[in-house]
């Protein structure tokens, strides 16, 4: 008697009442007495291999993002290095304008230099106390873009590691059927 282990269909039967047949062994897999055929089982088989397609660009698409939050955190850390220098240009364009500004201030105090002379230079002095200001806030702005960044790249990657893990299953849902 022979028993299949899924409910299925005869597809053909090579052998006949009387053929000689051979047995498996480790070098063959001996005669075929009979071929099943399973019409779901190839449907669901096809389904599982459509389901690693679909794994595999999802594999693919994960590991561009990180491509791409690697190239952004790389333009975030561009960012953060032109901002400091702005911070050193900003200083000392505020340092140059703070002793511009005492040393007319003294002299309008002792006359040598009309009062508008001394007001002119006051707001350019506080021109550029608000340039250092304004720089120290981008400052800060473009340090929050870079770590969002960081975060976006090691989402990136563990969205990779998710999608290698469903290509994983996938593939092990074919391999059972």
């Amino acid at each position: 008697p022979l028993c299949a282990k899924v409910p299925c269909y005869v597809q053909k039967v090579p052998v006949d009442i009387g053929d000689l047949v051979k047995g498996p062994t480790e070098d063959s897999p001996g005669t075929v007495l009979c071929e099943l055929v399973v019409p779901e089982l190839n449907e669901e088989l096809a389904e599982k291999s459509a389901l690693i397609a679909q794994a595999d660009a999802d594999v693919l698409q994960s590991e561009a993002s990180v491509r791409v939050a690697e190239a952004a955190v790389l333009s975030a850390n561009a960012a953060v290095r032109e901002a400091e220098a702005m911070i050193s240009r900003e200083e000392a364009r505020f340092n140059r304008w703070q002793s511009e500004y005492q040393r007319v201030a003294q002299l309008a105090e002792s006359g040598a230099v009309t009062k508008k002379v001394a007001d002119e230079t006051r707001a350019e002095f506080d021109s550029a106390n608000a340039g250092r200001k304004e720089v120290a806030a981008k400052v800060a702005s473009v340090m929050a873009a870079g770590q969002e960044a960081v975060a976006r790249l090691q989402k990136a990657k563990a969205d990779a590691v998710a999608s290698k893990a469903h290509k994983d299953v996938a593939m092990a849902a074919k391999r059972r059927i």
